[in-house]
């Protein structure tokens, strides 16, 4: 489930996403947005992004080639963003509205704006005998964190604009104790 503009956008197991109305929890609108489930998504005001499995016919279930992109504000899909490595996780940067981050399970990342699907960064995430298992943006935009099977968390950002938050406060550290201990003796040991 996700907050998106006025509604909550809750996947279901058939790949299904309802938007629900925050007061009533009424199903306001149903969109299918894979053939198999959903494995994430992300969205802000505007938009909803998902990442799915479909059957394919002698291979099992796979992840889908296209990151399927919804208006919240029209209730109208639009057209999806290709993603050939398989796209498994998406996120939208927090201040660039129709910018999303799309990954693979093999580490490549996708930017993309979803309003011009011709402006695109790709870059690859170095995975040792491991797989991405999530990724994350910070609510500043600045920062993106990636696990991986490896148990493994890469921090990504300038070190020069590195925030987490957009109004964070510095952090405040109790008093450290003196470094010159009096020697402490034992009743006995005379």
């Amino acid at each position: 489930m996700k907050r998106g503009g006025q509604y909550i956008c809750a996947a279901t197991s058939t790949g299904t996403v309802q938007l629900l109305n925050t007061k009533t929890f009424a199903v306001m609108k149903a969109w299918k947005a894979h053939m198999g489930w959903v494995h994430d998504m992300d969205a802000n005001s505007s938009f909803l992004l998902t990442c799915g499995w479909s059957p394919r016919q002698q291979f099992g279930n796979m992840l889908d080639p296209l990151a399927k992109v919804f208006d919240l504000k029209t209730l109208m899909p639009l057209p999806p963003v290709s993603f050939q490595a398989g796209a498994a996780f998406v996120r939208m940067h927090p201040r660039m509205l129709t910018t999303a981050i799309i990954a693979s399970q093999s580490g490549q990342l996708q930017q993309v704006d979803i309003m011009n699907s011709s402006m695109v960064t790709v870059r690859q995430v170095n995975l040792v005998d491991s797989y991405l298992l999530n990724l994350d943006i910070a609510p500043s935009g600045e920062a993106l964190a990636l696990a991986d099977s490896g148990c493994t968390i890469q921090l990504w950002g300038s070190p020069a604009r590195l925030s987490f938050t957009s109004y964070s406060n510095t952090t405040e550290f109790p008093d450290q104790p003196p470094t010159d201990r009096p020697s402490i003796g034992w009743k006995g040991d005379e």
